[in-house]
């Protein structure tokens, strides 16, 4: 059985990659591994959307950027994420699940220095790579969020990708986990099983 105590995991992808699904996935198998684990989720979509439903003059500028498909500015994501963090971890051994952040270079570099203040070990980035026209073929068939109906919204999302992701996995370079995000759901939540088993950011109890 693994340890999961204080690890904490990113997820990077195309948008339409899978990377909610994924996320689920691990926080049910480290459920079922560590039934009593405080484990602390979060996707920064989320908590976009959460203060969107505001009334007031903020929340419409952030409904705006949105339902056009936008990516809101970097120091909104991170003080959302930081926020959702600081109010939520409280323990050493609580496990970070972020199945949408980092979306900037910047983002990984700031939730490194965090998990150092904490005492913890850096993130486990896990890498979900699939091809442009497969990333550009799930958001076509995905109907969750009305921006991803809007091509130009789908173009935007790929170009965002195209634009700040390379950076990232240049950052993690040797740490990070890429895998295979084409196939079965359950297909896909084994490769990464394997993965942090066998790649060493686990560790194996006695």
């Amino acid at each position: 059985m693994t340890s999961w105590k204080s690890q904490s995991f990113v997820f990077i992808g195309h948008s339409g990659s899978g990377k909610s699904l994924q996320s689920h996935l691990l926080e049910e198998a480290v459920k079922k591994d560590e039934p009593e684990a405080e484990i602390v989720s979060f996707s920064v979509g989320s908590l976009f959307r959460a203060r969107a439903e505001g009334a007031n003059f903020f929340a419409q500028k952030i409904k705006n950027i949105l339902m056009n498909g936008g990516l809101p500015p970097a120091w909104l994501a991170e003080t959302l994420w930081i926020e959702k963090l600081a109010n939520s971890i409280h323990s050493q051994d609580a496990i970070i699940l972020s199945e949408s952040m980092p979306r900037r270079l910047h983002e990984a570099e700031v939730f490194d220095d965090i998990l150092r203040f904490l005492g913890r070990p850096r993130a486990i980035p896990i890498y979900l790579d699939i091809p442009k026209d497969e990333s550009l073929r799930r958001l076509k068939e995905r109907a969750e969020r009305t921006s991803d109906k809007d091509p130009k919204a789908r173009e935007a999302l790929s170009a965002w990708f195209e634009r700040e992701i390379p950076a990232i996995l240049n950052y993690y370079d040797s740490r990070l986990i890429s895998i295979d995000g084409v196939g079965e759901i359950e297909a896909i939540h084994e490769r990464i099983m394997t993965h942090l088993s066998e790649s060493g950011p686990l560790l194996k109890k006695k």
